[in-house]
């Protein structure tokens, strides 16, 4: 099993098991593990891992407490550690090429040059409207779900000066993003799976809702399907081959 397909299957052993999608039971094998990162201070973290994000064969890990963990998993089996980028309760990573998107909640996102995994650099912070948790971006544009203030657009084609540039103002607390073609994904909390047009980021349309999902967290598109985690009612699969008319 390669990287990709065996961190896949845990992340979705993982989904499953929290979510109570079925009822029987399961288990799955621990392949390896690492430890989470340190303080500034030195000492061991022992949770606040929030989210990952793979890329080729580094695996970029969110800590709420620590920052931004970068680890080489060309050996799943035996993962190393790169670097650490410090960051304040960093929830979400998007990576872009040579950018890694960290949302820090209180104070924004983090831009991070990445073209040195083993010496990551802060390119700019964007200041956002509000609490800052999922990430997605097409370069120069940055989507950022602002939980009660929607999803906003920033562009930071001019890295000195980031701007606003555009959002959407979700019925519920948006949290969970995915992109797709000319599509964003919102997992509106209390306000269920939105499908957005992004083809102009500064006019962006609501094109498609699913209200049923009423307590949509995260959000993954793969071909023509949306897997939503909907909290304990479990996974929720999305036919979006339409994205005017998204059914579940």
């Amino acid at each position: 099993m390669n990287v990709k397909g065996a961190l896949i299957f845990v992340f979705l052993i993982v989904l499953l098991l929290q979510n109570n999608v079925f009822g029987q039971k399961a288990s799955a094998e621990l392949i390896s593990s690492t430890p989470p990162g340190k303080l500034p201070s030195g000492e061991q973290v022992k949770d606040g891992i929030q989210n990952l994000f793979l890329k080729d064969h580094l695996l970029y890990v969110s800590n709420i407490w620590a920052g931004m963990q970068i680890l080489d998993v060309s050996d799943v089996h035996n993962p190393k550690e790169v670097s650490t980028y410090r960051a304040d309760r960093n929830h979400n990573i998007y990576v872009e090429d040579n950018r890694a998107y960290l949302s820090n909640e209180l104070s924004g996102v983090d831009v991070v040059d990445v073209s040195d995994p083993s010496n990551p650099q802060k390119i700019v912070t964007i200041r956002t409207d509000g609490d800052a948790y999922w990430i997605v971006a097409r370069y120069p544009h940055v989507f950022v779900a602002e939980e009660s203030k929607g999803v906003n657009v920033y562009d930071i084609s001019d890295p000195a000066a980031p701007k606003k540039v555009g959002g959407y103002d979700t019925p519920g607390w948006a949290w969970g993003l995915d992109i797709a073609g000319n599509y964003l994904y919102v997992a509106d909390m209390k306000g269920g799976l939105i499908i957005l047009d992004i083809g102009d980021p500064s006019q962006i349309k609501k094109v498609g809702r699913v209200k049923e999902i009423t307590h949509a967290k995260t959000v993954q598109v793969e071909d023509t399907y949306a897997y939503v985690a909907n909290g304990a009612e479990g996974l929720c699969i999305v036919d979006v081959s339409n994205p005017a008319f998204p059914k579940c």
